[in-house]
């Protein structure tokens, strides 16, 4: 009876597995843990993105979205990391996520997580004032935006917010105390998760006085002076590129990530490099869009206005394919792109200019823009480049950086504040030298993080004055664990930015990193983005 009864348990218990039943049956081998540290990471207006600690030997797991606590009317997505993006959402709007290990087949393996809130993006808040004051302290009100968990307001003695203090607040209004009755201070209000992720860009600024005459209605800071600019770098790996290197995926799955880096940061200005020109693919079908529109088109969902300098693929009377293309002159650039937020920015004059290449390589560009601050009206040059890659292309490398300065030399209208970013190819350990770098700091160009050849070790040429994980290096070839220093030293850089004289507030070598300091979820690049905030002269 029992060589009779076991073959049969065995049966209904592989049957119950197949069938997905959230209970296993009798004797099923069921070894995965329920994933913990669901939580959100990112939001834009149409979007969350979700990350949880990886669970051992998991092959996949299936997120469960609902609006309704209940979780009535579920949809469901699987993901093959510890990260993935929900897209299609309404904005403005709390959303219930829970998550649970699969097969890769996507029979159940273990149970569903708690279900944790997540929140689309909202508008920015308006009507911030002041409504009462004493001597150190002012309370502030607010339009409340309908459905919002939380605000933030950020308040400092300067009209540049350095230095500034964070207040939580749940209610549309709040008082600050510990102020100086002697100082004016400049605030704003966003709207925040309760566990303080963004969910909305940040208010106009008010100035006040905790004593004083103003009214403390909305009045924008003075107009002249410097106001915070912040630049970027990314090499964001061509669509068409992939290879499974390591942790890689396909564009179609990295995208969401490279977008929500983006949106974090919000970069008034970057440069990308590997944008590419050519059509994606998604799910083995060619799409008629470029990855650098693809990636804009998301940008703009994303709720940030960002364009693009030069919006052509190719450099061909029709420029949308280079099929028995004509030649015509229309600043394409390949994948080295500018990108701006048109919200912050103004596009005055672009172009590009094709480098010295070898033959049977890549076609190289450095991408050029005249753009103005609209805060301030001050106008900069940003230029961006790709160098060549490999070690036995020194001297090419060499001579498409000198082609590029000489260019950047001709373009950069009357001496002006100006930026030369992107990915160089070359560390401070290239041998003989550290050629890209060197030629742009013959040009009068500040590496504002001061790296010194063959060493870790910060010169004195350094300018930034906060610095963000500047230890790592630019490069993470898609593995977890990314190189670095100690915290008070440089890591070594393919990928830069460098300025013309200016105040450099901040630097950072964007990581999403875990609590193990490796890199979370879905990478979105086998490079790290760079960012810099600035005051123009």
């Amino acid at each position: 009876m029992r060589s009779l009864t076991r073959p049969g348990i065995a049966v209904i218990a592989a049957a119950a597995l197949l069938a997905g039943l959230a209970t296993p049956a009798l004797g099923a081998d069921w070894p995965s843990a329920t994933p913990t540290g669901l939580a959100q990471s990112a939001a834009t207006p149409t979007s969350v993105t979700m990350t949880w600690s990886p669970v051992t030997r998991a092959e996949r797991y299936r997120l469960q979205i609902s609006s309704s606590a209940t979780m009535e009317n579920p949809t469901y997505q699987r993901s093959t990391d510890t990260t993935d993006v929900v897209e299609g959402l309404e904005p403005g709007r709390v959303y219930y996520v829970k998550v649970r290990v699969i097969t890769a087949d996507g029979v159940n393996r273990s149970a569903y997580s708690a279900a944790v809130k997540a929140w689309t993006s909202f508008a920015v808040p308006t009507g911030l004032k002041a409504t009462e004051r004493d001597a150190t302290s002012v309370s502030f009100d607010w339009a409340g935006v309908p459905n919002a968990p939380r605000y933030r307001i950020r308040i400092a003695d300067n009209a540049s917010l350095t230095g500034a203090t964070f207040h939580r607040f749940t209610p549309s209004d709040g008082t600050i105390t510990g102020l100086s009755a002697a100082k004016t201070y400049y605030a704003q209000v966003r709207v925040i998760t309760p566990d303080g992720l963004n969910l909305s860009g940040y208010s106009p600024t008010v100035t006040v006085k905790p004593t004083g005459d103003e009214g403390g209605g909305e009045e924008e800071p003075p107009s002249t002076g410097s106001k915070p600019l912040t630049i970027a770098s990314y090499n964001i790996r061509c669509a068409n590129c992939y290879s499974g290197q390591n942790l890689e995926r396909p564009w179609s799955e990295r995208r969401g990530v490279v977008v929500a880096a983006i949106l974090k940061q919000k970069p008034d200005v970057i440069g990308v490099q590997e944008a590419s020109q050519g059509w994606i693919v998604v799910n083995g079908r060619k799409i008629s869009l470029s990855q650098f529109e693809d990636l804009r088109n998301r940008l703009r969902a994303g709720g940030t206005p960002y364009e693009v300098t030069n919006p052509h693929r190719n450099n061909c009377v029709n420029s949308e394919t280079p099929n028995n293309c004509r030649y015509q002159d229309r600043g394409a650039s390949k994948g080295t792109k500018i990108f701006f937020n048109s919200a912050t920015v103004k596009l005055i004059s672009q172009g590009s200019k094709k480098l010295p290449q070898c033959s049977g390589c890549n076609e190289r560009y450095v991408a050029w823009a005249v753009l103005e601050q609209k805060s301030t009206g001050q106008q900069f040059f940003f230029a961006e480049t790709h160098i060549e890659y490999g070690g036995s292309y020194y001297n090419l490398r060499k001579a498409q950086t000198e082609a590029m300065m000489a260019e950047v030399d001709r373009r950069r209208p009357s001496r002006i504040p100006a930026f030369v970013v992107g990915d160089l190819n070359s560390t401070r350990y290239a041998t003989p030298a550290n050629a890209p770098y060197d030629e742009i700091v013959s040009h009068g160009f500040i590496d504002v993080l001061g790296h010194t050849y063959k060493s870790p070790k910060v010169s004195s040429r350094a300018t930034v004055e906060k610095r963000i994980r500047a230890h790592y290096n630019s490069l993470n070839s898609f593995i977890r664990t990314v190189p670095h220093f100690a915290t008070n030293e440089n890591g070594s850089n393919m990928d830069y930015i460098f300025t013309t004289s200016m105040r450099t507030l901040e630097w950072e070598t964007v990581l999403n990193l875990d609590s193990s300091g490796k890199l979370a979820g879905t990478i979105p690049s086998d490079h790290n983005m760079i960012r810099a905030t600035v005051l123009l002269p």
